[in-house]
């Protein structure tokens, strides 16, 4: 698997590279009226508006405004750009199958980790970005962009 390791707090991520579309500097999000708790907001990115999702809240970290060091990690999923804000981009690496363990084995601490992988550095919690938002929040979130394109829900 090839994968994008982030961090956040003291925990080490990854996401598969596949869904990854780009890097950039983390900004100050604009709000987002409608979108539910878990989306901070939105920013434009090259004309494009892409919500940016509360990962530090997700995964029970304290929330707080982006600082200058963090990175937004441009992803795609729900048929959309979503922004992951995280603390630091560690590496591209390439983890062996043999070396991903199911999360559940280990307990990993939530339902938003597909697996947990052994690097040479130490342990990684990898992300699925397909279960990060609740059917509810996927839905709402969807509504507050259609209301803010000015259209309507269909």
């Amino acid at each position: 698997m090839d994968a994008l390791v982030f961090e956040l707090e003291d925990s080490r991520f990854a996401l598969a590279t596949e869904t990854v579309r780009e890097l950039t500097q983390a900004v100050l999000p604009s709000s987002l009226p409608g979108a539910p708790a878990i989306v901070q907001g939105i920013v434009d990115i090259g004309g494009e508006v892409v919500p940016v999702l509360d990962v530090r809240r997700r995964f029970g970290y304290p929330t707080r405004a982006p600082v200058p060091s963090d990175h937004f990690i441009v992803a795609t999923a729900y048929n959309q750009p979503l922004i992951l804000p995280v603390d630091r981009v560690v590496a591209m690496s390439t983890i062996d199958p043999g070396d991903i363990h199911e999360s559940k084995a280990l307990g990993a601490p939530s339902p938003y980790v597909s697996g947990v992988a052994r690097l040479n550095d130490g342990l990684c919690l990898i992300h699925s970005l397909e279960s990060f938002l609740s059917d509810g929040e996927a839905a709402d979130l969807a509504g507050a962009l259609v209301e803010l394109e000015g259209g309507s829900a269909q």
